[in-house]
């Protein structure tokens, strides 16, 4: 039996993996750019402040056109969002420790993964989260949507540490652990809120406001032990 190649299958199956390639190393390049513009963003909103950082001087910084910073980041806010994005995606991921492995008392397992977020907002300009926040609600769609995935991305695991400690202690058994996650998330939402306008309040001022109001909720649940 003879095998018979195909020259012209050869050549496209080349000519595929090439511009694979050159995809990848596109997309590599782009997100490296991205990157830098971030860092330098930050760097520079560190030192000269929101109002004191031009997009301009942005681009400069980032070793990038004008027109190409426009490319990434339509405008100031958008970069906004995506620095502070950025930062709280981190803090997700650290945070997912205290679900994993929540302490057994339930006030101090919440306080744990919400000292996690408060800490991350604490490395964030206040001024950013301020814009960040302001401008959302402006409902402005790409910042609307920037906002309230990240208000679901917490919300979500906090549900989760909510199910597990339902599963794996006495604490709220006949309690909905979605209906007693959006609570103990709207009195941290709430605490964002005072922390955003108050440059003097930190994460653990944010963390002592927050316990007490959690003692009170798990109280009225019959967890006023902590399961100690």
């Amino acid at each position: 039996m003879v095998l018979q190649i195909n020259p012209n299958a050869l050549l496209c199956a080349r000519g595929s993996r090439k511009t694979d390639m050159k995809n990848g190393l596109r997309e590599r390049k782009k997100q490296r750019t991205r990157a830098a513009v971030i860092t330098q963003a930050k760097a520079l909103f560190d030192r000269h402040g929101l109002d004191g950082t031009a997009m301009e001087t942005i681009a400069a910084d980032a070793d990038i056109s004008i027109a190409s910073l426009y490319n990434y980041f339509p405008s100031k806010d958008v970069l906004i969002s995506a620095i502070i994005i950025e930062e709280m995606e981190a803090g997700l991921v650290e945070a997912e420790q205290h679900v994993t492995k929540p302490a057994k008392s339930p006030q101090q397992a919440f306080l744990n993964l919400l000292k996690t977020y408060f800490e991350t907002f604490q490395h964030i300009d206040r001024t950013l989260l301020r814009r960040f926040t302001a401008h959302a609600i402006t409902h402005e769609a790409s910042a609307n949507e920037d906002y309230f995935q990240l208000e679901k991305a917490l919300l979500e695991q906090i549900e989760q540490l909510t199910q597990i400690l339902s599963e794996t202690t006495a604490f709220a058994r006949n309690v909905e652990p979605k209906s007693l996650a959006q609570v103990i998330f709207s009195i941290a939402n709430a605490e964002y809120y005072n922390f955003i306008v108050d440059d003097d309040m930190t994460a653990k001022d944010a963390l002592g406001n927050i316990a007490g109001q959690l003692q009170i909720v798990l109280s009225v649940l019959g967890t006023e032990h902590d399961n100690q």
